[in-house]
């Protein structure tokens, strides 16, 4: 297994605090021009010719931010996007840079029968760092504090189970930059996407492209009581959208991929994502652009831990180089 990978989920960068994996894109990518912007997103070029790409993949992680300290010393917090708050209860955390506590909660014997069958807010949980009071924990701890899960990542049977997966867009499109083509391709790697899009929408302004391909990850619907319709799985490759919650995606554009994953041998499944990538933002802003999607799938997405297949993330890399390879032929 490539340790980029481990890396890139390992790495604590909540929507507002990517800085660290920032700098670990910096550190493994190469174009002809690279710059960063004043919300944090990456611009890589490669000079080319023909109509302007814009590759995307997003760098950011859901997560929570310190939003108060109790008197007794307990960190109270706020989401940053979407999480699952049904999977987090009793979950350990990093507060900052190293401040390790546990998600908590009234204990079951303590609540009442109505808490006990109710879906408990995150405004009723806490984070305990073990502080004896508020003034102790002001010493490790302060109000904007990001808080990320403290999840080991491990690999068993071709799967790969971690925190923050969501951006494994990342490591397909750093893998897809060594394609060998002519187009006039910028890559880019946004900031706060997990709260709506944010650098994809000054990155729309900014670039003005003429089409855009997000890599981002589908929601699988193949664990148990999902229902037999299986349509996004762990194993059957690459995912081509066709929509998602803020996304048509152009449909020529997205037949064309289908083509290149077909004429490759690329294994693919073509489906409404669930969820939404940055090209819901790419689509209509700055005049719009043509937009497809390709995602990879994933296993408990927006929870302390997360599943994918090593072996879509691949094809989802070869899947994007190919289709770099063949842009302007196909004079899009």
């Amino acid at each position: 297994m490539d340790s980029l990978i481990k890396q890139i989920s390992e790495t604590n960068a909540v929507s507002g605090c990517e800085d660290k994996i920032r700098e670990i894109i910096l550190e493994n990518i190469q174009a002809d021009e690279i710059t960063t912007d004043s919300m944090g997103n990456i611009i890589a070029h490669k000079n080319g010719s023909g109509r302007r790409l814009v590759v995307t993949a997003h760098m950011d992680e859901a997560g929570f931010i310190v939003s108060s300290i109790t008197d007794k010393g307990y960190i109270k917090f706020r989401p940053v996007g979407d999480i699952d708050i049904n999977t987090v209860i009793s979950k350990r955390v990093v507060v900052g840079e190293d401040v390790k506590g546990i998600i908590g909660m009234k204990a079951i014997h303590l609540q009442t029968r109505e808490e006990r069958q109710n879906t408990v807010p995150a405004k009723n949980l806490f984070i305990d760092i073990g502080a004896k009071s508020k003034k102790s924990a002001q010493k490790r701890v302060k109000i904007g504090d990001y808080i990320t899960f403290d999840t080991e990542f491990f690999e068993t049977d071709g799967k790969i189970c971690g925190k923050a997966l969501s951006r494994m867009g990342v490591y397909a499109v750093m893998k897809a930059m060594d394609a060998v083509t002519d187009a006039d391709v910028y890559y880019v790697f946004t900031a706060q996407k997990e709260v709506g899009m944010r650098g994809a929408e000054i990155i729309s302004e900014r670039l003005a492209a003429d089409a855009v391909i997000t890599v981002g990850t589908a929601v699988a619907d193949d664990t148990f009581g999902c229902g037999d319709e299986k349509s996004i799985s762990l194993g059957a490759g690459a995912v081509i959208g066709v929509t998602d919650a803020h996304a048509i995606y152009d449909k020529s554009l997205t037949e064309k991929i289908i083509s290149a994953a077909e004429e490759s041998g690329i294994p693919y499944v073509k489906a409404a994502v669930h969820g939404f990538s940055d090209g819901g933002a790419m689509i209509t802003k700055a005049g719009g652009a043509a937009c497809a999607n390709i995602s990879i799938p994933c296993r408990y997405a927006k929870t302390p831990s997360e599943m994918m297949a090593k072996s879509d993330i691949e094809a989802a890399a070869r899947l994007l180089k190919e289709l770099l390879g063949r842009w302007n032929q196909w004079n899009y």
